[in-house]
């Protein structure tokens, strides 16, 4: 019977946040490439404002840069944050960038 009380617990546990979970939203990197340039954009698809840390993940080839962190506010999208383009024509090139974020402002 204590058995049974606990995991009815825990479902309706379950129950209770599976509906504010999925409702969070992320906040992350987006690219657009044009010709041999790729713009980064960040997006924020959360109920709060965030702080983004864009970072590159690995490169080759390339000259540019991301900003080091902005904030952007919930549901904001498209916000610039730099741009990589390729060096050196005769070579082959990648870029990619991502961003870790925190809830709250950046102050």
């Amino acid at each position: 019977m204590k058995f049974l009380k606990v995991f009815l617990a825990s479902v309706l546990l379950t129950l209770t946040f599976s509906p504010a979970i999925a409702q969070e939203g992320t906040a992350g990197v987006s690219s657009n490439q044009q010709g041999n340039i790729v713009y980064f954009s960040v997006y924020n698809t959360t109920e709060s404002t965030v702080c983004m840390f864009p970072y590159v993940i690995s490169q080759n080839n390339v000259n540019g840069q991301v900003v080091p962190m902005i904030q952007i506010g919930p549901g904001e999208t498209g916000v610039n944050i730099g741009a990589y383009g390729q060096a050196n024509t005769d070579y082959a090139w990648s870029i990619q960038v991502g961003a870790k974020y925190r809830t709250g402002t950046c102050a």
